[in-house]
């Protein structure tokens, strides 16, 4: 009986120790205050993302307004531009009849502000720097357009045309049948001046490099004009200030029609 007493006493006790090691207080508390870091997670994750959608849109529900106001260029603030700088300025005229700017000069944007490269062009002897209302800015004027007319016949009509104002540009000239202008009902074809010159034609034209001209006389002129001879004058024309035609040196010639 001694021995089964004893078995039971060490039972009990193996119980005890057993209840006291795995006792579910210090483990409920844990499960506890991960169940609140979990809650504490997804409230402050919706906040922030609550918070997030409402500063990202405008008050106005997401409209935006461009801002140009005293602006020649630059960003309008809404993703596009207030401006491009491809107009130089009117006043361009400097002392000494030199021009500021060419009239395809393009410009860049400075924050807010057009600004273009100094291009200067120095007006040649004779022209002056003013207004000319049909490009709409400053250039150099005063010169006649001028040339010369080399050769005629019912093949070839050739020779050269410049306007010394602005000799870095190629020029048109009028070629008249029997006729000039200001006649009711002129024969004219017109021919552009923009082949290769030689350096000679250059100098005479104070620059450039295109200003020679070789037309074929037109099959219908010819046959409207008929057979015998005919007077052919060419002048040079252009497009720069108010007086922009002139005929050109040994014009008229005669070409004969068979």
């Amino acid at each position: 009986m001694h021995g089964t007493s004893d078995l039971s006493t060490l039972a009990a006790m193996i119980l005890v120790v057993m209840m006291t090691g795995f006792g579910c207080g210090s483990d409920t508390v844990v499960l506890r205050d991960d169940a609140s870091t979990d809650s504490d997670t997804d409230s402050d994750t919706d906040s922030d993302t609550d918070s997030d959608t409402d500063s990202d849109t405008d008050s106005d529900g997401g409209t935006c307004v461009p801002d140009c106001d005293g602006k020649e260029c630059g960003d309008d603030g809404c993703g596009w531009h207030c401006g491009v700088c491809d107009v130089p300025p009117d006043d361009n005229c400097l002392d000494g009849g030199v021009v500021n700017y060419h009239e395809d000069v393009i410009g860049t944007c400075d924050v807010s502000t057009c600004v273009y490269p100094d291009d200067d062009y120095t007006c040649p002897s004779g022209s002056t720097c003013a207004f000319d209302s049909l490009w709409g800015m400053d250039a150099c004027m005063g010169q006649l357009p001028k040339g010369a007319f080399d050769f005629a016949d019912i093949t070839s009509i050739r020779g050269w045309a410049c306007d010394p104002d602005i000799s870095w540009e190629s020029i048109i000239v009028h070629i008249y049948y029997d006729s000039v202008p200001g006649d009711s009902s002129p024969i004219i074809q017109v021919e552009p001046a923009a082949n290769s010159a030689e350096a000679a034609v250059t100098t005479a034209c104070n620059g450039g490099t295109k200003h020679r001209f070789n037309a074929t006389p037109d099959s219908a002129i010819l046959t409207a004009l008929g057979s015998g001879d005919h007077i052919v004058r060419v002048y040079a024309v252009s497009d720069n200030g108010p007086v922009n035609s002139a005929e050109l040196v040994n014009s008229p010639k005669t070409i004969t029609i068979p």
